[in-house]
Formats: C-alpha cells, sequence, structure tokens
C-alpha cells in the first residue's frame, strides 16, 4: 500500500511536466512558422524589373544626341543612342532610380526620378559645351573636305554607326560595313592580313589619331567601336584613320588642322 500511494503521488505531477514541455514545444513550432514583419512574407513577392526607354536630345536645340551612353548610376553597363537618340536600359528595378547620360561635347547628365511598371519612359536633355561642340562640328567639316580631295574612295564612320556597331573589333566593324574583301598577305609575319585592292593584295596603312602605326592593323582588332569617334577608310582599305575620342577633343579645342593626304 506504502508503494501504491508514493506511485500515485507523484504520477500526477510528471504527467502535468510533460504536458507542460509538449505545449511548450508546440508553441515555438507556431511561433517560428508565424510571419515576421521583417520577414519575406511581409515583403511581398520580389518586384519584377522593367525595360527603361527614352531619348537623348540637345537641350537648347531640342535635336536628338546620338552615340550618348546613358547606364544607371552605379553600374558599368548601359545603352547607346541611335540616330534618333533612342535607348532601352534592359531589366531596371523598379522605384528610385539615377541615370547617368554621357557625350562628347556636352555636359554629364545625372538624372533621378522614379520608374514604375507602365511608366517608363524618360526624356533626358544634355546641356552642350558650346566651343567644345563647336570645334568638333569644325573638325569634322575640315576632315570631310580632306577626304573629299583625295582622289580616291572614301567613306567614313561617325560616333553614331560606331557606337551602335554590334561587331567585337573595329577590323570586323570595317570588313561588314565597308565591305572590304581581307585576304591573306604574301610573306607578311605575324597574324596582318591585306585587303584587295585594284587587283592586288595590299597591306593597309593604318594612322590612328593622324599617327602612322607599325602593327596598327592588329592594334585595330584590339579595339572596340565604341572606342572610336570616327572611322575613314580610303581606297577599299588600302588605308585606315581612326580617330579616338580623347583625340578629338584636344584636337577640338586646339583648333587642329589635319595634314594633306599623300595620294
Amino acid at each position: 500500500m506504502w508503494m501504491m500511494r508514493h506511485y500515485k503521488r507523484f504520477d500526477m505531477p510528471l504527467r502535468g511536466r510533460l504536458g507542460w514541455r509538449l505545449a511548450w514545444i508546440s508553441g515555438l513550432a507556431m511561433l517560428a512558422m508565424a510571419p515576421s514583419s521583417g520577414g519575406s512574407f511581409a515583403q511581398g513577392s520580389p518586384v519584377d524589373p522593367v525595360d527603361v526607354v527614352g531619348t537623348v536630345v540637345d537641350a537648347r536645340s531640342g535635336e536628338p544626341v546620338g552615340g550618348a551612353f546613358v547606364s544607371v548610376k552605379g553600374v558599368r553597363w548601359g545603352s547607346l543612342t541611335d540616330a534618333e537618340g533612342h535607348f532601352v536600359l534592359r531589366r531596371v528595378q523598379p522605384g528610385d532610380v539615377s541615370l547617368v547620360a554621357n557625350q562628347l561635347g556636352y555636359r554629364t547628365l545625372q538624372w533621378k526620378g522614379v520608374v514604375a511598371r507602365g511608366d517608363t519612359t524618360v526624356d533626358l536633355k544634355l546641356v552642350p559645351k558650346t566651343e567644345l561642340l563647336h570645334g568638333l562640328q569644325v573638325l569634322g567639316r575640315r576632315l570631310a573636305a580632306r577626304r573629299k580631295a583625295s582622289g580616291v574612295s572614301a567613306e567614313a564612320f561617325d560616333e553614331v554607326a560606331l557606337a551602335n556597331s554590334t561587331q567585337s573589333n573595329v577590323v570586323a566593324f570595317m570588313n561588314a560595313r565597308a565591305g572590304l574583301l581581307q585576304v591573306d598577305c604574301p610573306g607578311a609575319l605575324g597574324s596582318e592580313e591585306c585587303y584587295w585592292v585594284d587587283g592586288r593584295p595590299v597591306l593597309p596603312i593604318v594612322y590612328i589619331d593622324e599617327v602612322p602605326t607599325v602593327g596598327g592593323w592588329s592594334e585595330l582588332q584590339t579595339m572596340w567601336p565604341q572606342d572610336l569617334y570616327l572611322l575613314e577608310v580610303y581606297d577599299h582599305g588600302g588605308e585606315v584613320r581612326a580617330y579616338t575620342k580623347p583625340f578629338m577633343a584636344r584636337a577640338a579645342r586646339t583648333n587642329f588642322r589635319p595634314t594633306a593626304l599623300g595620294f
């Protein structure tokens, strides 16, 4: 009887303790499953990115600015405007957005605004650097006059055509856009190639920023078309003249006059 009495005395408290523990564990499980104010449930589903489209124009004339580079601030990739000033930025997160627009001859523009689904059109206005832009226009006319006076076939590709190229390097751009016939150079060393000019293979003479360059053809293979402001192709590829953006900026500021061609 004594054993039975002691067993009965401790049996109920033991059951109570086990029940309390089970209830406590069950409560923790429910708490872990409940939504939190800082959790992903409260934040909702991620917002899908949108494509931002727009135009870049001259703030004074209203004319489209081709070849301008537009990007989201802090991001390296971006979009180059076409001849009509249009650009497209893919997969931009909606909300507060900062855009940056650059083009030689204009002040850098930083635009801040809100981009929302269904309202993704942005119009950007670049303020021209009057003296630099005028210098570029004067230099462009001088180079055009020299091409006209060369006496041989001459093609020119401006910054808009170069900026919107899909070719991987300048040589590929020339071959595609100027319709050049590339052939092996007899007895040439290295990776040099010739162009078929007047019934014979000719190794092109390459000028970069008005300086004749040894191995220039190979150097053009390492350059993106977007690196250039202007590209001139003379005599079906017999002579190539490439002009970088930094050179054009310096030349425009110093009233540079190109030398006469030797054709």
